[in-house]
């Protein structure tokens, strides 16, 4: 079978759940016999706009869309870029594939793209590793840090819209929207460059958004759920995102559940229950160092923790430019505590001997999370983890059976866990021995190739 993913980004450029999820599943077609090629998008500002790059990654064909966006609509939120939906078409042509996965369709992509294929009578699926089609965020969490239900028709995306710049000055306004073009590409979009910056001033400085955003939103809204049905299944890492999107109107019937795979090496490494822990709780944190992501409110909760006793690390690439204040913030916040040490990035083949050092993993992210790859890199190695009580966490995490959960954005509550397993180690063991080993590469990939054949006889027949 001929297999073609689609995302917004993909290794090497970018790192992170998705695309990891992506390559040892294009790993293990590849090991089946099957052929995978995987298209995305790239910044790359020394490039023409929509250029289409063609080249051999790991033995296997990758397509690099151009966009940097040097020519925005008038929207403040594109979903649609014909350009984008042309190279699509072009690939298609070239690869020829059987069958076609999406991944991600925002980011610099087309929501067109999944009707395109369905043009062509191409088998196509979904796995949504995110809310990006009901929140131009992705997360449902707002720009003040409030967990959001859900999009309303589009209603609580208005008031995100206001927030975001309102809290913004004009300068960054303007070097956002000219970030990485050259001065020919800034000169050609300067029309636009400033209508979007002036409405976005104007939203900053009014108590209403303009009406012109607000219809925009709704309108994305009803587009992103016609999207939805457009392929022949959506799949869902966790039950918690299968059912968010059922409310939102999404049918059940349309959705298979898949939770996400660990690689076979980590298996290998599990610690058995009975294991002691450090004489100083040895506590982890990695994932990127963004926001949402937490390792602030941990940093905050750790600093209450008596340094004679546990002691935390913190694994993550600092972020791109545009949250760099997080980043020195954050390491102002762990200056002077002689228990916290930002340790930086590390390969994925050290991973293992990461976790190695650790007794327990914190989780402290502030938005819902989907399926936490993290969280099953931990248990795959019987390291328990503490994690907020929302969403995919929750779903991974059984309270006092393999971790803790605390409520969601509270240092308080992540203190008071902390200090339970310094007084009581011995839950550590009770954890391990209810941790249950999450599924490998090779069985989420067998799934998957159940549901590529499946789809494939459907629309044969």
């Amino acid at each position: 079978m001929r297999i073609m993913m689609v995302a917004h980004t993909f290794l090497p450029q970018s790192r992170g759940g998705m695309e990891n999820h992506i390559n040892h599943l294009r790993q293990h077609l590849r090991s089946r016999g099957h052929e995978v090629g995987v298209l995305y998008r790239i910044h790359a500002p020394d490039r023409p706009e929509f250029t289409l790059i063609e080249e051999q990654w790991e033995d296997a064909p990758v397509w690099k869309v151009v966009h940097n966006f040097s020519n925005p609509m008038p929207t403040l939120h594109p979903y649609y870029s014909r350009p984008i939906e042309e190279r699509f078409a072009q690939v298609i042509e070239d690869f020829a594939p059987t069958l076609i996965h999406f991944h991600h369709l925002g980011g610099g992509l087309s929501t067109t793209l999944p009707s395109v294929a369905r043009r062509r009578g191409i088998p196509t699926l979904w796995t949504l590793h995110d809310f990006w089609p009901m929140c131009f965020l992705s997360s449902l969490l707002t720009p003040d840090g409030r967990l959001c239900p859900g999009p309303d028709q589009g209603i609580r995306c208005a008031e995100c819209l206001w927030l975001l710049h309102r809290r913004a000055p004009a300068s960054s306004l303007l070097r956002q929207r000219t970030q990485g073009m050259a001065p020919w590409q800034v000169v050609k979009s300067l029309p636009w460059v400033l209508w979007d910056t002036f409405v976005a001033l104007v939203l900053r400085n009014s108590q209403l958004p303009l009406r012109q955003e607000m219809i925009a939103l709704t309108a994305r809204d009803e587009h992103l759920r016609r999207v939805l049905m457009v392929p022949d299944l959506l799949i869902s890492p966790s039950k918690f995102l299968v059912d968010t999107f059922v409310e939102w109107g999404i049918p059940a019937s349309r959705f298979r559940h898949l939770p996400n795979s660990v690689a076979p090496a980590l298996l290998g490494h599990r610690r058995p229950p009975d294991t002691a822990p450090h004489v100083r709780l040895s506590v982890g944190f990695i994932g990127r160092l963004y926001p949402y992501k937490g390792a602030h409110l941990l940093a905050g909760a750790f600093r209450q923790i008596d340094p004679a006793q546990a002691r935390l690390r913190i694994w993550g690439d600092p972020p791109v430019p545009d949250d760099e204040g997080y980043y020195h913030a954050l390491k102002h916040d762990v200056e002077g505590a002689p228990h916290i040490s930002l340790e930086g990035g590390f390969p994925p083949d050290q991973l293992a001997q990461v976790l190695g050092q650790i007794d327990v993993l914190v989780v402290p992210s502030t938005w819902y999370e989907n399926n936490p790859l993290v969280i099953l890199e931990a248990f795959a190695m019987g390291i328990p983890v503490i994690a907020g009580d929302v969403g995919g966490m929750a779903e991974l995490v059984e309270h006092e059976k393999n971790g803790l959960l605390f409520r969601t954005g509270d240092r308080e509550d992540l203190a008071a866990k902390l200090r339970l397993l310094i007084e009581q180690p011995e839950r550590l063991s009770h954890y391990r021995a209810h941790i249950r080993a999450p599924w490998s590469q090779a069985e989420m990939g067998a799934a998957v190739e159940r549901i590529y054949d499946e789809l494939s006889q459907c629309r044969s027949s």
